[in-house]
């Protein structure tokens, strides 16, 4: 069964992305806090993708066609993701999509664990939004290899074998989800 996140945690999960996003623009003693900064903001980006598609049936779909087209270059469908920076980030944060916001986070050269564990659980909301194989079979590809990074973490590893969001993966990639979670 599909869990909706709430409004509350729709506009929580907007608050932390704003809050992690300006901090990193307005600060002048960004050296001795980067990467740290940096990491926050990638896994409230992440998860904030991962709401927005919990949250609208729709987006997910648009999200999974996009995917599509751009795998097999179909450019009758805009399936290129905007091109943000941190600036615009915080100046139109309401107005982007999710699929805008994972192409920001994976932009990034390193990625945390918790933000590789939220872009698991967007690519397996996707991956349900889905209803064909050849829509589905990407979706859920990004997901494994997501989680397998995100895994590395033990207790995301706990958290991953009752999440609800993962269990597409455990349905479809049976090995997968087993060997990424108990063979660790």
């Amino acid at each position: 069964m599909r869990v909706i996140p709430s409004n509350e945690t729709r506009d929580h999960a907007y608050a932390m992305v704003y809050v992690s996003a300006d901090k990193l623009l307005t600060s002048s003693d960004i050296d001795t806090w980067q990467t740290p900064a940096v990491e926050a903001e990638a896994n409230a980006v992440a998860a904030l993708a991962n709401v927005l598609v919990r949250s609208d049936y729709q987006e997910a779909q648009t999200a999974v066609y996009k995917i599509h087209a751009q795998s097999l270059a179909d450019s009758s469908y805009q399936s290129t993701p905007k091109q943000i920076d941190r600036q615009r980030l915080c100046q139109q944060l309401r107005q982007l999509k999710a699929w805008d916001l994972v192409a920001y986070v994976e932009r990034q050269s390193q990625l945390p664990a918790q933000a590789r564990y939220h872009l698991a659980c967007y690519y397996s909301t996707l991956s349900e939004a889905a209803d064909k194989f050849e829509l589905r079979d990407p979706c859920l590809s990004s997901a494994v290899q997501n989680l397998s990074l995100a895994l590395e973490d033990p207790i995301l590893r706990a958290q991953a074998a009752i999440d609800e969001s993962l269990q597409i993966i455990k349905r479809f990639r049976p090995r997968s989800f087993e060997s990424e979670i108990f063979s660790r």
